[in-house]
């Protein structure tokens, strides 16, 4: 859970992911009309954004995975090796999920807000990047760390703006304006 929500990954990528010199890696999941065919994509970078509170938790979380002190559930694991031979990494999400609503404290969270899906762990990762640091990570990037490109980022993330996060980027905004020439 640590992983997919502090790295932003989909739950399918614990599939692929792979841990090299201290940095984490994925490997390409999706596989639909555009992607199919199309020239193999080498692995991508992903890295945790802090929680605040939290701080440091996805680096270490990290470390415990690359060691193999912790290991990712069996049944997982099993769907995992399942994969070339469905052709499929449907059953990684699907195993996932099922550990999660088996978790109380996510049941709790569920119970708390109606809609939360195992995907809103990826979900809350483009949200933190873009409102949870005062250093606000630049859409390209965010993008970029999560394996799609600038318009669907902004598609899927960018209608999570309400009048109070407006207000408070202009505010911010007009507070950093220094008058020219002055």
């Amino acid at each position: 859970m640590g992983l997919v929500g502090l790295y932003g990954l989909r739950p399918a990528e614990l599939a692929v992911l792979t841990v090299k010199e201290g940095k984490a890696y994925v490997g390409h999941v999706k596989r639909n009309s555009t992607s199919m065919g199309a020239k193999a994509k080498p692995p991508r970078l992903v890295m945790a954004i802090d929680v605040a509170g939290r701080e440091g938790e996805g680096e270490r979380l990290l470390q415990l995975y690359a060691s193999g002190l912790v290991k990712l559930p069996k049944s997982l694991r099993n769907q995992i090796a399942k994969v070339e031979e469905h052709n499929s990494f449907q059953g990684v999400g699907a195993d996932f999920a099922q550990k999660l609503e088996r978790y109380g404290p996510w049941g709790a969270l569920v119970a708390r807000c109606p809609g939360l899906t195992p995907y809103s762990l990826r979900h809350g990762y483009a949200w933190r990047a873009h409102c949870c640091s005062a250093n606000a990570m630049h859409p390209r990037i965010a993008a970029a760390l999560m394996g799609h490109n600038v318009a669907t980022h902004l598609k899927h993330y960018g209608s999570w703006t309400d009048e109070a996060s407006l207000e408070a980027a202009v505010e911010r905004f007009n507070a950093g304006v220094h008058p020219v020439g002055a």
